[in-house]
């Protein structure tokens, strides 16, 4: 599992499509999104899943979690803050997106929302790979000191335990969202 800002910015987009697209059957009447329990599910994901694990590693892993594009040590620390809250409202806006288009009966539009997500996350997981391969602080990237990501224990654990963490419920509202919209069980949250 990768982590990183600019990647997390497109997986956000994307998570928020697809927990809507798990759902659309109830979604696609429902007057509120706002209230409605998918995006409730959704909210509670990114704010105690997504949000906590970003914090842990642009804490730890600073430069390793902006890419090397930028030296957090020369840029304020807002930078991190504004990228944890474009996780959220990125989210947000997929999940907007999505079920804007299942209204409007366009699947395919709302499956292009996912789309979207899924490149701007390639465009940078693919293109910059180097980058996600070794850790250590910017300095250390540039000089060429950092160290592989397999020779760092603690970045090896912390992605282990954050897979994990991100897995299980991420798996668990997709499934109880897709059984809900089966049935037709998904209702809006009073």
């Amino acid at each position: 599992m990768i982590k990183t800002v600019p990647i997390d910015i497109f997986t956000s987009l994307f998570l928020g499509a697809l927990f809507a697209l798990t759902g659309a059957r109830p979604l696609k009447s429902t007057e509120s999104t706002f209230r409605h329990r998918y995006f409730f599910r959704a909210v509670l994901f990114q704010l105690f899943v997504f949000v906590p694990i970003g914090i842990y590693l642009i804490y730890y892993f600073t430069a390793w979690s902006w890419m090397y594009f930028i030296n957090p040590q020369a840029h304020s620390i807002w930078w991190s803050v504004l990228a944890i809250c474009g996780y959220f409202l990125f989210m947000v806006l997929g999940f907007i997106l999505a079920q804007y288009f299942i209204k409007k009966d366009q699947i395919g539009a709302a499956r292009g929302v996912m789309v979207v997500g899924v490149l701007g996350i390639l465009c940078f997981y693919l293109l910059p790979i180097r980058r996600l391969l070794v850790v250590g602080t910017y300095e250390e990237y540039v000089s060429g000191d950092a160290i592989s990501i397999y020779r760092d224990l603690h970045w090896t654990v912390s992605m282990i335990v954050i897979g994990i963490y991100f897995g299980l419920p991420l798996f668990y509202i997709i499934r109880k969202n897709v059984l809900e919209g089966r049935k037709g069980l998904g209702k809006a949250v009073s």
